[in-house]
């Protein structure tokens, strides 16, 4: 003991102290582990770091164009990006929680586009079509049946 506590530059009391209590050491050690391994977080990492990497360009041109995403258009999008790299359906499935490991990976957050941020350009021959065809869908239905889907609170 004496030549161990001299090797170590600790005193021969510490040296026996330490052998005495080997079993009870161990078992806190081994007790703060599983405390610590409870409370730590895994970073999940890809399996197609390519198709995530193609999908998160995607969607940050999406919304710089001012385009909103749903989780559905993410997930189909997945998966027309897998299907162009030739990943088999069977290898990566774009579920609700291959979607939500995927935005915790990325760091993704909702955004929510009210406002002048939400408007749309007023100008689109597309768009002026369109208001043109509901107009006439419209024309049938009284007007206490007419809902603004922007400012209703209406949940059906």
């Amino acid at each position: 003991m004496t030549s161990i506590a001299r090797d170590f530059g600790v005193g021969e009391k510490t040296t026996r102290n330490t052998k005495k209590n080997t079993v009870a050491m161990k078992a806190r050690i081994v007790q703060t582990y599983e405390e610590q391994r409870k409370k730590t977080k895994r970073i999940s990492i890809s399996q197609f770091p390519e198709l995530e990497q193609c999908l998160f360009d995607w969607l940050g041109a999406s919304r710089v164009a001012g385009l909103t995403i749903s989780p559905c258009m993410l997930k189909h999008r997945a998966r027309a990006i897998a299907d162009a790299q030739n990943i088999p359906e069977d290898d990566f499935v774009s579920s609700n929680g291959w979607y939500h490991r995927f935005r915790k990976r990325w760091d993704i957050g909702a955004t929510f586009l009210y406002g002048e941020g939400g408007e749309v350009d007023k100008d689109d021959p597309v768009l002026l079509e369109k208001i043109c065809q509901l107009e006439t869908l419209i024309e049938n239905y009284n007007y206490d049946n007419i809902y603004n889907m922007d400012e209703t609170g209406l949940f059906y």
